[in-house]
């Protein structure tokens, strides 16, 4: 038995990192916006340009997110500078709040104090859920554990491939978290298989 687990979890970590390998290059499309999974500057580049689609969508919107900024958000604050730029370069007249902003920082009011930049992660957060559920699937491990579960074998390879260089390493219980966050939202019905099961390839995620 013991054989079979160091087997699995040989196979299991093989396959951990060959995804999350793929996720540094691959580019994936989201309402519309590319960008690559496991890239700290496209993570950015996907939730500034969401809180500007955000912000045009209605006057309240817009209000909602210059308090961010104010408050010190800090990707609220550079999809609005962007918006500025951009109603400037069409000549045309600001929204009331939009407007009132700007003035702000002309005239050298800054936003608030920047908080931790959470628009880093957001991509690399669902990669990681989407890591750990295909691992789960495919290798019968139960999510979650320290010792053989998908979490901690998507933890080590994440740990081990090159993603690290653009966001640190991470920790099991960062990826717990992460988990147990996103199957809220994404999975709420996913119930993992027995371990051992035979793998049935999940078509939502792997084309």
């Amino acid at each position: 038995m013991k054989h079979v687990d160091q087997a699995r979890e040989a196979a299991a970590m093989s396959y951990a990192l060959a995804t999350i390998d793929r996720m540094t290059v691959e580019e994936v499309e989201l309402f519309g916006i590319s960008a690559v999974w496991l890239n700290k500057a496209h993570n950015r580049q996907f939730a500034v340009e969401m809180v500007k689609r955000i912000a045009v969508s209605r006057p309240e919107a817009l209000m909602d997110v210059v308090d961010l900024a104010r408050d010190g958000v800090s990707v609220a604050d550079e999809a609005l500078r962007e918006l500025m730029l951009e109603y400037s370069n069409r000549g045309e007249v600001m929204p009331t709040y939009l407007s009132a902003y700007n003035m702000e920082l002309l005239a050298g009011r800054p936003p608030g104090r920047p908080g931790r930049k959470k628009a880093d992660f957001f991509l690399r957060d669902i990669a990681i859920f989407l890591a750990v559920l295909l691992v789960s699937e495919r290798f019968g491990l139960t999510p979650t554990g320290r010792n053989l579960s998908a979490c901690s074998i998507v933890a080590n390879a994440f740990n081990g491939s090159d993603a690290v260089g653009d966001y640190g390493s991470i920790s099991y219980k960062d990826i717990e978290g992460i988990w147990s966050r996103y199957k809220k939202i994404a999975a709420p019905d996913w119930i993992p298989k027995q371990p051992g099961a035979p793998f049935v390839k999940p078509r939502t995620f792997e084309g």
